[in-house]
């Protein structure tokens, strides 16, 4: 398999164990010290984005309007907007 392969497999396993935000066509999920987003448009192309640099133990959860999402990382709490 080519790098790019292997890349594109990574990120979807990553992916596996993420939270999906339907109505934006993303799925959120931490991976090498960030919180990143996959999104896919209405190509079928995949688009990844890194939201924020994290720490290897964050955590992160959704607000139920999914218009939030809380970043715990280091004890320390940030709120960021998604829409």
């Amino acid at each position: 398999a080519t790098a790019a392969q292997n890349a594109q497999t990574q990120s979807a396993l990553d992916a596996v164990f993420g939270e999906l935000l339907a109505d934006l066509g993303w799925v959120l999920y931490l991976s090498n010290g960030s919180l990143q987003t996959i999104e896919l448009d209405n190509r079928g192309r995949q688009n990844n984005y890194t939201l924020a640099t994290t720490g290897t133990d964050a955590k992160f959860s959704i607000d139920s309007n999914a218009q939030k999402v809380f970043l715990l990382d280091q004890n320390n709490l940030t709120e960021l907007t998604i829409r």
